[in-house]
């Protein structure tokens, strides 16, 4: 979902799962979601849970082995 220059994530029903306040939300990999927010980049979980903070100038795909 898009409004006003940020984006965020819901449910097929319309439901938020991840608020509309981040900057870019490319699509989840392996369970997780890459999330920018004030030009830094952390990790949400499939529920909508912050699970890395965001501190990072960059990332990747997630990896979970």
């Amino acid at each position: 979902m898009k409004k006003d220059k940020k984006e965020g994530y819901c449910n097929i029903d319309g439901t938020g799962v991840l608020p509309i306040e981040f900057d870019e939300v490319p699509d989840g990999y392996n369970g997780f979601i890459s999330a920018k927010k004030d030009n830094k980049w952390g990790f949400i979980d499939k529920t909508g849970n912050m699970v890395i903070e965001p501190q990072y100038e960059e990332v990747g795909r997630f990896f979970n082995k």
